[in-house]
């Protein structure tokens, strides 16, 4: 391993070239964010190969697998103890889920199952962290045209898919409520009701999905820009 490293160092060179614009072009990410990758990947699981990585996609993944300790984590429910005051009000609660479009090119004739309310070819990716922005869960199987609700269903439905406790729940955004957020964020206008004070703290809650997902894109500039490749 250690007299064929060198090769491999060089084979690493030559993809991401001397700058962040020839590291961007190649793998849609700057020299830092892969550097950052390399030490994750070499540090939880190490994956050597003397041929090209297309030969041994399904090693490559098998490895990737391997990193999800690392990366999400197991949700515990807000309790009597917390003190934080956009989840101290919701009990028994693991976290906030919410879907994302990564835009991706397809076949012309895949198109239609691929365009998204917003007319972009997309997939839709449902996220599920817990209160500290830790991924606890994530579904990318799903076109761009499928709903959320679908989405969901799938996500709770499937053998490995989404497990809610009894007692404990998730943070969901609710169909055809207008939150006023920003109004009470800047405090022109305080709720009026339990209703709307309630829709107000679930709102600032389920909003770490939110922030989350902004995060992840922009590290990720391959997250928030069209694929090169198909997808098949």
């Amino acid at each position: 391993m250690a007299r064929r490293m060198p090769d491999q160092i060089s084979r690493v060179f030559r993809l991401t070239g001397n700058n962040d614009a020839d590291c961007l072009s190649q793998l849609r990410m700057y020299m830092s964010t892969f550097v950052m990758l390399l030490i994750t990947a070499c540090w939880g699981v190490c994956v050597i190969q003397s041929h090209t990585v297309s030969l041994y996609f399904n090693s490559v993944l098998t490895a990737v697998l391997k990193l999800h300790p690392l990366i999400f984590v197991t949700p515990k429910p807000v309790d009597d103890e917390c003190t934080n005051a956009r989840w101290k009000s919701f009990k028994g609660c693991l976290g906030a889920l919410g879907g994302t479009y990564i835009y991706v090119q397809t076949p012309l004739l895949d198109k239609p199952r691929y365009r998204n309310r917003k007319a972009k070819m997309s997939v839709n990716i449902l996220g599920v962290v817990n209160e500290e922005m830790h991924f606890v869960y994530m579904l990318s199987e799903w076109e761009g045209s499928a709903a959320n609700g679908r989405v969901l269903r799938n996500a709770v439905n499937r053998a490995n898919g989404l497990k809610v406790p009894n007692g404990q729940y998730y943070l969901c955004p609710y169909r055809s409520v207008r939150y006023q957020l920003d109004e009470w964020l800047e405090g022109s206008r305080a709720p009026q009701n339990a209703k709307e004070l309630f829709n107000q703290q679930h709102t600032k809650a389920r909003n770490v999905i939110e922030r989350t997902w902004s995060i992840m894109k922009w590290r990720w500039a391959v997250l928030r820009s069209t694929t090169f490749w198909l997808v098949r």
